[in-house]
């Protein structure tokens, strides 16, 4: 059972002789209200019968009389805590009178019943954290948690499904480790063929955590990409594994290409030396930051005819040139 939860309890009492029964049961409550609190209001009898609860003792005394050829039920619900558990076991038995309650409830004992109390709480984190932006090369730890907030809890398997990240990096062979409850970190076995990467079965002592710890590496190239994966877990123990934060997302960014054209000699567009190769004598050049993957393209304007200053060499050479051409047109006039 989680904790918070609510159990409802039925007493089935049933009188299959001919003549009127005597009823006197009772129910011991003891190593259920170490770890639940009972709702005095809800305990319901029918008529001819008496439920009577002892706070001290932890019973509930059931008395009275019942009708021959009949059936009667006496119900009451309890709430598991939410913390301070005692055993984290909720285990009853119905006596007859003042007889002890059996030590362990056997198989098939329908007088008696046991619900441990569990809850395993999964979350999974990572070195980038999740949402930052990665690279090609870059290296992501990942760890999932399985942290034991109630009673022991037995069978716990970690699973971490993997698919959508080994498309775009690669797993770190040997690199995945599992600790529990402190102990040194034991090896686990790289991902299956699907991508899922297991873990366990493990017993987690009452408050104690299991960590599965890998590495991979994001391929070469790997750009506007996306590596997501998702944790899942289970256990034998009665009870669920939940999960609050068992998803992960990186994501890898967009490089820009520039490719040069131009016009060939046959009036057609053709490309030409790629920016990004080195070409371009200056004009245009091309930075990238290899840890985000943003390049940037500067592109310098320059003038195609360089002016001359007034009064400088510049200005003699175009007077010269134009002296030259000005008498022509005089002699074609003559």
């Amino acid at each position: 059972m989680l904790p918070g939860a609510d159990i409802t309890y039925t007493l089935a009492l049933s009188n299959a002789a001919g003549t009127e029964a005597i009823v006197d049961f009772t129910d011991h409550l003891g190593s259920v209200l170490d770890d639940a609190v009972l709702d005095e209001s809800s305990i319901t009898a029918p008529a001819g019968i008496s439920a009577v609860f002892d706070a001290a003792a932890g019973t509930l005394r059931l008395t009275g009389t019942l009708a021959p050829q009949s059936q009667a039920e006496v119900t009451y619900r309890v709430q598991v805590r939410e913390t301070g558990f005692g055993d984290s076991l909720l285990t009853n038995a119905v006596v007859q009178r003042d007889n002890l309650p059996p030590a362990l409830c056997q198989s098939g004992n329908q007088l008696c019943t046991s619900h441990p109390v569990t809850d395993v709480l999964l979350s999974k984190d990572s070195l980038p954290a999740p949402g930052s932006a990665v690279a090609p090369g870059d290296t992501l730890s990942y760890t999932v948690t399985a942290q034991d907030l109630a009673g022991p809890a037995t069978g716990v398997v970690i699973a971490d499904d993997l698919s959508d990240v080994l498309d775009d990096a690669v797993f770190i062979p040997g690199s995945a480790r599992l600790s529990v409850a402190g102990a040194p970190a034991i090896p686990v076995a790289d991902p299956s063929a699907d991508g899922i990467l297991t873990a366990g079965p493990v017993t987690l002592p009452a408050g104690s955590s299991a960590d599965l710890t890998y590495d991979v590496r994001v391929r070469d190239g790997a750009w506007s990409a996306t590596l997501r994966n998702v944790a899942s877990g289970v256990s034998s123990t009665e009870g669920a594994v939940r999960c609050d934060a068992c998803t992960t997302v990186h994501n890898t960014n967009t490089v820009i290409l520039v490719q040069k054209i131009g016009e060939s000699t046959e009036a057609g567009w053709v490309p030409m030396d790629a920016i990004l190769g080195g070409s371009g004598n200056g004009i245009a050049t091309v930075t990238a930051e290899s840890a985000s993957g943003i390049h940037q393209i500067t592109v310098r304007d320059v003038p195609a005819l360089e002016m001359p200053e007034s009064g400088g060499r510049g200005t003699a050479a175009f007077l010269a040139v134009g002296g030259l051409l000005l008498p022509r047109p005089a002699w074609l006039l003559s």
